[in-house]
């Protein structure tokens, strides 16, 4: 990993210096990212969106034996998605039918596609600093934060991420009534559908992996030196159906979904809707230069759907977040918010409270404790903290020998404009969370 990033260091290097001396680098690079974009569309436009998705997702995603990590540096999920959202976007104008792909030709497709993706990856964060004013105080914080939200996916272990959201949005009874009567289902009916769709997938993959094999088995003759053309067509169509599988085995239907999440086919279709995808009119251009600015749609729509209904999921690392950003911006303008957000505050002064008690052993914890600040300068200027007359609330004193620590919890986060990069809302923002 060390040397990867080394590579892509030197890599973006490489780049940069093509558009050093140009009378506007700005203008150069725009031009470089429209001809690389149309370079990877006059190809994406030979395929069904949702087949290349899954053999995409097979290229490009890090697979492993359950129970193992598996770890992969020269792709990243960022590249499954961004070729998702190109090739939906670049189809979802195209009528009629489009025509069956040759064998192999989508994977020869996506082999080459990694290295045009890396491109528009590259040349979108060159443009962002390109573009950028150097007298921006807050430009390397803009800057990583739209990194961030481009190639990140787990800022957390998805597995206490999930337990936290759960506790979140249904561990107050009233947001949690509200979710339901609202929108019909709440945040363990979100989680169980879309871990069923990626299961799904999951067991789909398996099933045509354990397909495969059986052919290659019934079809190797050891001792025999020719095959016939019988075996040779059932080995071919084997084959493709492993990598390069016809849509609905790329995709699962409600009812599978369903049965899977042990949750009704009617709430588990309002939940689906909640979380489908529409790119609306969106081109390639547009849904590009989104996603590197921070607004990766994926990230609260996971859920792709078919003309047909059936669905999947780029990948799973994204659910913990979108069911949480999903559910709380819904909740941003429901009579629940207030409960909501004072149960966010509890829940975190809880956690931090049992935090500290488990690294500070044998301390005494006094949380939500009032004391007395100088109201005015004249205050501050005697120094005597008898007179003080501003009286605030601290979130936790713990006490431990001789040594005391002051602990404030901050319930809330950055904006999605923030995370964007918008500098000005990130001084907001950051201003409202730290300051006040």
């Amino acid at each position: 990993h060390a040397q990867h990033l080394l590579n892509a260091v030197g890599s973006l290097r490489t780049v940069a210096m093509r558009f050093a001396h140009a009378p506007d680098p700005v203008r150069a690079i725009d031009e470089a990212f429209s001809a690389a974009l149309n370079e990877l569309l006059s190809d994406v436009l030979a395929f069904p969106p949702h087949r290349l998705i899954e053999t995409t997702r097979m290229a490009f995603l890090p697979w492993a034996p359950l129970g193992q990590l598996a770890s992969e540096s020269e792709t990243t999920p960022a590249h499954a998605e961004l070729l998702a959202l190109i090739a939906l976007a670049a189809t979802q104008s195209t009528i009629g039918e489009m025509p069956d792909p040759q064998p192999q030709q989508m994977s020869h497709f996506v082999s080459k596609a990694a290295g045009q993706l890396t491109r528009l990856l590259e040349l979108s964060q060159l443009r962002a600093v390109a573009a950028a004013d150097p007298t921006d105080r807050l430009l390397m914080i803009s800057l990583r934060l739209q990194a961030s939200q481009v190639f990140i996916r787990h800022s957390s272990y998805s597995d206490f991420a999930q337990e936290t959201v759960i506790q979140l949005l249904d561990g107050h009874e009233e947001v949690r009534k509200a979710l339901v009567a609202e929108l019909g289902f709440d945040a363990n009916d979100a989680f169980a559908v879309l871990r069923a769709c990626h299961d799904a997938q999951v067991e789909n993959l398996n099933s045509r992996a354990e397909h495969f094999a059986e052919v290659l088995n019934t079809t190797s003759r050891p001792q025999s030196t020719t095959v016939s053309d019988k075996d040779r067509d059932t080995f071919r169509r084997a084959f493709m159906r492993l990598f390069e599988p016809e849509t609905n085995g790329s995709t699962v239907g409600l009812e599978e979904v369903a049965k899977s999440g042990g949750i009704s086919c009617g709430r588990t279709k309002v939940v689906c809707e909640r979380f489908r995808l529409d790119l609306g009119t969106a081109t390639p251009a547009d849904v590009v230069r989104s996603f590197m600015s921070g607004g990766n749609p994926l990230r609260r729509w996971p859920l792709i759907v078919t003309s047909d209904e059936r669905m999947m999921l780029v990948h799973d690392a994204g659910i913990v977040d979108a069911v949480k950003e999903n559910l709380e911006q819904h909740l941003k303008g429901s009579p629940a918010w207030s409960a909501y957000a004072m149960h966010r505050g509890s829940l975190l002064e809880a956690r931090t409270h049992a935090a500290l008690d488990r690294v500070l052993p044998g301390a005494v914890h006094k949380d939500g404790f009032e004391y007395y600040m100088p109201a005015n300068e004249g205050e501050l200027t005697q120094g005597d903290p008898s007179r003080y007359t501003k009286r605030v609330e601290g979130d936790h004193l713990v006490v431990l020998d001789d040594v005391a620590l002051i602990v404030e919890d901050k319930a809330v986060a950055l904006s999605a404009l923030s995370k964007g990069g918008k500098s000005q809302r990130i001084r907001t923002d950051l201003t409202g969370i730290i300051t006040r």
